[in-house]
């Protein structure tokens, strides 16, 4: 899976924020992903999810579907 590089709260950039036991938190309000479904773990929000995209591998290039 593939992630987007914006926290779907404020916007900020995930490149900055910390990776840790499959979920990445927003370096600037502290919200926390999963990164495997996209949902938000901190705070409670069913309705904020992190952007995922489809991804395959073959012949060894790496293929994200953004559409």
């Amino acid at each position: 899976y593939a992630i987007s590089a914006y926290c779907p709260h404020a916007a900020a950039d995930l490149n900055n924020g910390e990776i840790y036991k499959g979920r990445v938190d927003c370096p600037e309000h502290g919200w926390r992903f999963d990164l495997k479904t996209g949902r938000t773990l901190f705070p409670p929000d069913e309705a904020c999810r992190l952007k995922r995209y489809e991804v395959k591998e073959e012949d060894g290039m790496v293929f994200v579907r953004v559409l």
